[in-house]
């Protein structure tokens, strides 16, 4: 009744796991889809914010080119500079330099000397003979320049020499305009600054997953440490119940069949000892549930590593003398633990060792005050390294599986790390 209680608790616990894990991998399937998202926001507003800004430039560009036009028939230019007449001119000039965009009209020559200025702005220099029409941005505003094409020759009584003096003037002049940036500078800042604001919402989106998988990440890892410790300890419970439950008869028919070998002869007293010793073997493995299963609280003082292996080396030495197996210990340590707990894990290990070691071979044993490596060759490789130290799990016929599960357990109270290195050579060591 007690294992289908464990078993159902312990499938509530995966189940409850099982759904956490379900939740934390929606949530980081959202973030990365937000940060995709917004990414792609980025993107697009970054295309309509370069056509938004071009369109713009384009626009400024045709009100200068809309005003340079007004220079392009007959003798307009010339007019300009006619000191004596063409105010009517000058004024259409100064109604076009009114117009939303132009600071100022020029006229200049092939060497780039300002003939004509409207508003009396500094323009930039220029060299309309090496490039006859242009673009130059300052810092005042955009100057766009074109050279105009050479003026038509007057008719009549104005051709010749009895033309005016600004008639006779065959240059080619150069019109400019200056047109005002002020706007287009504005609006260039404003979806700039826009753009880094959804840049830096996108960094923030970034920050925000990554530290949501690093915290998920954690959260997980303490999640499956919570689930195998809680695990572990309804095992426990299982084991520690079903080994009382067992102990007691198992200890009368073990009492009852000594007896009986005692008196009986023959085939029956090798029956009856046959019985004894597996009796004894089963008692062994009740033995490992309780010690699996018992709350386990430490007693810490000094204990020497040196001498309780030693210790263990002794008891084990029939086990090893068996298979020709010899024992080699070295090194020497002093630690802070459970000296009483740190035999049970020497035992443990020793015993894997011994058993799982192939005949004439050799254990060693490497003790410092830092850590303990026990080393053996192995004749089974069967094993699964991952499963290696969980309770139950075993390869051998005879056994529990719970020797490296104890002595992870006790190690994991002391606070020591255990790594197990499984191969055709086998180790284990504990570091404190």
């Amino acid at each position: 009744m007690f294992a289908i209680f464990a078993n159902v608790k312990i499938s509530h616990i995966y189940y409850y796991h099982t759904m956490e894990k379900t939740f934390t991998n929606r949530l980081k399937k959202i973030l990365i889809l937000a940060v995709v998202l917004n990414l792609f926001i980025i993107v697009m507003q970054g295309l309509n914010t370069k056509k938004t800004i071009q369109n713009s430039k384009n626009s400024l560009i045709l009100i200068g080119k809309t005003a340079l036009s007004s220079f392009e028939g007959g003798r307009r230019a010339q007019l300009l500079l006619n000191p004596e007449g063409g105010q009517r001119f000058r004024t259409f000039v100064d109604m076009i330099g009114e117009n939303s965009g132009v600071l100022s009209l020029y006229l200049f020559d092939q060497s780039g000397e300002v003939l004509f200025n409207s508003k009396e702005i500094t323009p930039p220099q220029i060299s309309p003979i090496e490039l006859p029409h242009g673009m130059v941005e300052t810092d005042a505003g955009m100057l766009l320049y074109q050279t105009l094409p050479p003026p038509r020759p007057m008719m009549g009584r104005m051709m010749g020499q009895n033309a005016p003096r600004w008639m006779q003037d065959d240059r080619n002049l150069v019109a400019g305009v200056m047109l005002d940036t002020t706007e287009y500078k504005n609006m260039v800042r404003t979806e700039v600054i826009f753009l880094a604001w959804m840049f830096f919402l996108e960094l923030i989106l970034i920050a925000v997953y990554v530290y949501t998988a690093r915290m998920i990440r954690v959260q997980t890892e303490q999640s499956k440490r919570l689930s195998a410790a809680e695990h572990e300890a309804e095992l426990g419970k299982m084991s520690r119940v079903m080994a009382h439950e067992l102990k007691n008869p198992l200890s009368s028919v073990k009492g009852l069949m000594e007896f009986s070998a005692k008196k009986l002869e023959g085939d029956l007293k090798d029956i009856s000892d046959r019985c004894v010793e597996e009796l004894s073997r089963l008692d062994r493995i009740i033995n490992d549930y309780l010690a699996y299963g018992k709350d386990i609280t430490l007693n810490v003082k000094d204990t020497d590593l040196k001498a309780v292996s030693e210790n263990i080396a002794k008891l084990l030495e029939i086990d090893a003398d068996e298979k020709d197996i010899a024992v080699k210990l070295e090194g020497s340590g002093q630690i802070k633990a459970d000296t009483e707990k740190m035999k049970q894990v020497i035992f443990n290990l020793m015993l894997n060792a011994i058993q799982g070691a192939p005949a004439n071979s050799e254990i060693q044993m490497t003790i410092s005050e830092k850590s303990i490596i026990i080393k053996n060759e192995v004749s089974d490789t069967s094993f699964e390294t991952e499963n290696l130290g969980k309770p139950f799990y075993t390869t051998k016929t005879v056994g529990t599986g719970l020797g490296l599960a104890i002595v992870k357990r006790i190690c994991k109270l002391h606070s020591f790390d255990v790594k197990i290195d499984a191969g055709k050579v086998f180790s284990v060591q504990i570091n404190f």
